[in-house]
């Protein structure tokens, strides 16, 4: 890895570090929107009825996003936001996407807790197919 890299790897984490709720959303599309051009559409909540549990589209797979960045994670709330907006996105988006992305931001320290998320997850979503 040459200086250049280093240098661009370690903005990257610091801002994915430090970005959290809209803030972290913000970046997340952003990120997409470089990486996926046109083929990703950003959706941002509008009036009383929000986004619909949808941040974002990638047309070409359709495949939609959730992000999620709490300033403190906790199971119970990552598993009923989970939930929550995974139910939510099939009664609002489920005839236009094949695949739903939960983005959780966290750095996780404690692997307890990320395997609970994620055992939680991988079971939920082969128990609730679109």
């Amino acid at each position: 890895m040459n200086l250049q890299q280093a240098y661009y790897e370690l903005k990257f984490e610091i801002a994915f570090l430090r970005a959290k709720g809209d803030e972290f959303q913000t970046f997340f599309e952003r990120l997409m929107g470089l990486a996926c051009k046109a083929d990703f559409m950003a959706c941002r909540p509008w009036g009383k009825e929000g986004d619909r549990k949808n941040d974002g589209f990638l047309k070409s797979e359709r495949r939609l996003f959730q992000v999620y960045a709490p300033n403190d994670m906790e199971a119970a709330k990552a598993i009923a936001k989970i939930t929550e907006d995974f139910n939510g996105a099939k009664v609002y988006w489920g005839q236009h996407f094949s695949t739903w992305v939960f983005v959780i931001a966290y750095f996780f320290e404690r692997c307890a807790l990320l395997s609970k998320i994620i055992g939680f997850t991988e079971f939920f979503l082969r128990e609730c197919c679109i």
